[in-house]
């Protein structure tokens, strides 16, 4: 069984907060009955950042 039909990731951003950068992540589950949304937060370096933001370009 692949998990990847069951979770997803929804939005996704990066921010800068007092000079930290973080990846915020919105991950769904809906798996039979469970219909689930989580945001995530993970900090990341810059250079992850520039990397992330250059690769959405």
């Amino acid at each position: 069984m692949s998990m990847g039909k069951f979770i997803t990731v929804g939005d996704h951003t990066i921010v800068r907060i007092c000079g930290k950068f973080y990846l915020l992540l919105e991950i769904e589950v809906d798996f039979r009955q469970v219909k689930k949304e989580e945001c995530v937060f993970i900090r990341i370096s810059e250079q992850e950042a520039r990397t992330l933001m250059e690769a959405e370009e």
